[in-house]
């Protein structure tokens, strides 16, 4: 639907639905910075210079070794920080569908994923996420999307399972998130929708 000239455009939604071996899936893309991973791919190379020299040198100089070692262990981990995040911005993407009985929520990029099946008639009060984060969303681009799951990123959609609240699907704003609630209400037993 077109919108009037004189007000503003109607943005279309940053999720999509996908079918993948006969079940429908919302799909969301891990947002992407070009400064952010310009800056990132920068860092990565020198650090990754670094790190090649801090071996040598452990391989080569007893003396320092201790250190190095020490200091490898930070390194290793600040690489892998940043190159998952690397990825995350390239191929990640959460999915969430409902299907046999069960909610089903998946995030995945190169090399890892990790799905999560929850009992659908435990699901409860199934809802959109308030933006609570900080700097929650700069325009389009939400800098929570740009980061991976086990970064803490909030979930878009939140439902009760239990004593606890589950977060899916990081990097929606609160519209998209009703709608993808919506969504998945047609397909969740009543209970799960207050």
């Amino acid at each position: 639907m077109a919108t009037p000239p004189g007000f503003e455009p109607l943005p279309k939604a940053r999720y999509t639905v996908e079918t993948v071996d006969g079940t429908p899936w919302i799909v969301v893309r891990a947002a992407r910075n070009g400064f952010v991973l310009a800056f990132l791919a920068v860092w990565l190379t020198m650090w990754t210079i670094g790190g090649l020299a801090a071996m040598t040198q452990a391989a080569t100089d007893p003396a320092a070794r201790p250190f190095l070692l020490v200091w490898l262990a930070f390194w290793a981990f600040g690489w892998l920080m940043v190159g998952s995040t690397v990825g995350w911005q390239f191929a990640g993407r959460s999915l969430v569908t409902v299907e046999a009985g069960a909610l089903v929520t998946r995030w995945q990029m190169p090399f890892v994923g990790r799905t999560k099946r929850y009992d659908a008639g435990q699901v409860r009060h199934l809802r959109a996420a308030s933006l609570a984060w900080p700097f929650a969303g700069f325009g389009r681009w939400s800098p929570r999307a740009a980061y991976p799951p086990w970064f803490g990123n909030p979930g878009s959609v939140q439902f009760d399972y239990g004593a606890r609240t589950v977060r899916v699907l990081p990097g929606l704003d609160e519209a998209e998130g009703r709608m993808v609630a919506e969504w998945l209400a047609k397909r969740l037993p009543v209970e799960a929708v207050d």
